[in-house]
């Protein structure tokens, strides 16, 4: 006889679909009317919950948006972890270079042009990436830092974190005003300037703001 799932399994796996099934909904109404079009009740419809199961799984409608942001740079994040299982450790590049590499390698005009549409105000482009992109940025920097530790087992842990954090904390610059530069569209023209942007950043982390490449002397 099939035994059935134990209770405490069986509420683990519902809380979990009520979980998604109220992201998805807010994903969809997110594309569909942007932030503020839509309500707690417009959501528990969608998502074919209770209000009171929206409220146990996430304190206020900013919460479930800045999770469903999140999730798009979570694609990046996977994709990146992808590609480091293929490589073995001892043909990696140098831990900035390596952190560079990734940079570059993400994808993250996508999930941007997304929030800048989703949560578009009466406020510039770049006003409506935060604070969920802040957010996002800050979850991605946890795993980012982690990941490259791994890769990196003899550098110093705590100098990986500084790097990351730099890096991601510049990458917060180059997005606010690549988004002003260039509206939040998604298309080349918007791509060659995020690429522009990112490398310089990468170009004064790595060379350090101290050198005379990042801030020339004048006389």
């Amino acid at each position: 006889m099939t035994q059935s799932p134990p209770t405490g399994d069986r509420r683990a796996a519902l809380k979990a679909r009520h979980r998604r099934a109220i992201l998805d909904a807010a994903a969809a109404l997110l594309d569909e009317h942007g932030i503020g079009g839509f309500s707690v009740d417009d959501l528990a419809e969608r998502a074919d919950v209770s209000r009171r199961t929206v409220f146990n799984h996430f304190p206020s409608l900013a919460d479930i948006t800045a999770t469903v942001c999140t999730e798009f740079f979570d694609e990046a994040m996977e994709a990146f972890e992808e590609h480091a299982v293929g490589r073995p450790t001892d043909a990696a590049p140098s831990v900035f270079d390596d952190v560079s590499d990734a940079l570059r390698a993400m994808d993250f005009i996508s999930p941007m042009a997304y929030l800048v549409r989703v949560l578009r105000t009466d406020q510039g482009a770049s006003d409506q990436l935060s604070p969920s992109f802040t957010a996002a940025v800050s979850g991605l920097s946890t795993r980012f830092a982690a990941e490259i530790r791994q890769r990196h087992p003899a550098a110093d842990p705590y100098t990986v974190d500084l790097l990351v954090g730099s890096t991601l904390a510049g990458l917060l610059v180059v997005a606010h005003r690549w988004a002003d530069a260039t509206g939040g569209v998604d298309d080349a023209r918007s791509r060659d300037t995020f690429s522009t942007m990112l490398e310089g950043m990468l170009t004064a982390v790595g060379s350090g703001f101290a050198s005379e490449s990042v801030f020339p002397r004048t006389a």
